[in-house]
């Protein structure tokens, strides 16, 4: 329930945002993982797309491609937060069953490469598993 919850904010925040100043970054990263409690690893290559509410805060989606001891197609609700213009704090809750349980929390870092293309580096723990996580993605800014 919580996690329609959660989508229901999420969505209502897209409708009541004048499409005009939309600022849409679409992205892929690689999450490669190790389990310390249970000894398995594996990974996901994710593809996402944030909306920025501000210049501050994006919200949006992620889908994801599980390999490894990882199984499923995962979907989950995810938010950036940028500390500075490259330092950002992130976050993401499953929405689907082959998600993760817990949440991600994160820090990572936006280099950008040109105006509309970043790299971004960055470390994930998941609060359910208590993994952590190094994630390499880049995005481009629509």
């Amino acid at each position: 329930m919580k996690k329609i919850i959660i989508l229901t904010i999420m969505l209502s925040s897209f409708a009541f945002t004048n499409a005009q100043d939309s600022n849409w970054t679409i992205g892929g990263d690689s999450n490669f993982s190790y389990i310390s409690m249970d000894g398995f690893s594996g990974g996901s290559l994710d593809l996402t797309a944030l909306y920025s509410l501000s210049e501050k805060l994006q919200v949006g989606a992620t889908l994801g491609l599980n390999f490894g001891d990882f199984d499923g197609t995962p979907i989950s609700a995810a938010a950036r937060y940028f500390l500075t213009d490259s330092w950002n704090l992130f976050t993401s809750i499953g929405l689907t069953d082959d998600s993760p349980d817990g949440i991600d929390i994160g820090l990572g870092k936006r280099y950008m490469v040109s105006d509309n293309v970043e790299l971004n580096p960055g470390l994930n723990y998941n609060t359910e598993m208590e993994s952590v996580g190094l994630v390499i993605g880049f995005a481009i800014k629509l």
